[in-house]
């Protein structure tokens, strides 16, 4: 299940849409295809001029299931605290996802979505996980800079007490790496935040 102020960017790839009633909303079935060529199905709808839901099941279930699901939800505030507080954020980004782990920074070209790819990811783990790179210092922090690879950009920040925040640019045009380490400088771990795995 997600949930975002956009229109979701399945609709712009499906494969087919079927119209339908959502929870007393308009909607779709969308009919779309994974990385691996598979047949998907979702269900999105529109419950106010700013937030859009699409709805998912893996492995694929029927549309009727995945509408008997979206009938039994109910609204509840998210009381899960943040994994990080920000001095400085990238201007023109929007906060996307949040879990114990990392916070996904949105630019204005990118939809909403789980995914990390075209955002800043803000990532906490550990420093077993370093990748190599250069060396660089982050408000007295050791930080390691990795060379551009598979379309991103890693800062990593050995924190000193076996953790590693990782600041992640995977968006077409890479913050510059003095305004990169400005703001990773400015993050603060909050005592919540858990490593990630992987």
């Amino acid at each position: 299940m997600t949930a975002s102020p956009a229109r979701p960017a399945v609709l712009a790839t499906a494969t087919g849409t079927t119209p339908l009633t959502v929870r007393g909303h308009p909607g779709h079935a969308v009919e779309w295809s994974d990385d691996a060529g598979g047949p998907e199905l979702s269900l999105v709808w529109q419950e106010s001029a700013e937030q859009w839901f699409e709805l998912r099941a893996s492995p694929r279930v029927p549309v009727d299931r995945l509408a008997g699901f979206a009938k039994s939800l109910v609204p509840v505030p998210v009381t899960a605290p943040a994994p990080f507080t920000f001095a400085l954020v990238p201007d023109g980004y929007t906060i996307d996802n949040v879990s114990p782990a990392a916070v996904t920074f949105c630019p204005a070209d990118v939809a909403f979505d789980q995914s990390f790819v075209g955002k800043i990811t803000v990532m906490l783990g550990v420093t077993g996980e370093q990748s190599p790179g250069r060396r660089v210092d982050v408000a007295g922090h050791p930080g390691t800079l990795t060379d551009p690879a598979g379309g991103y950009l890693a800062l990593q920040v050995d924190l000193g007490d076996g953790r590693l925040l990782v600041v992640q640019s995977a968006v077409r045009v890479p913050l510059p790496e003095p305004d990169l380490i400005r703001f990773a400088a400015g993050i603060t771990v909050n005592p919540t935040a858990t490593p990630g795995q992987g």
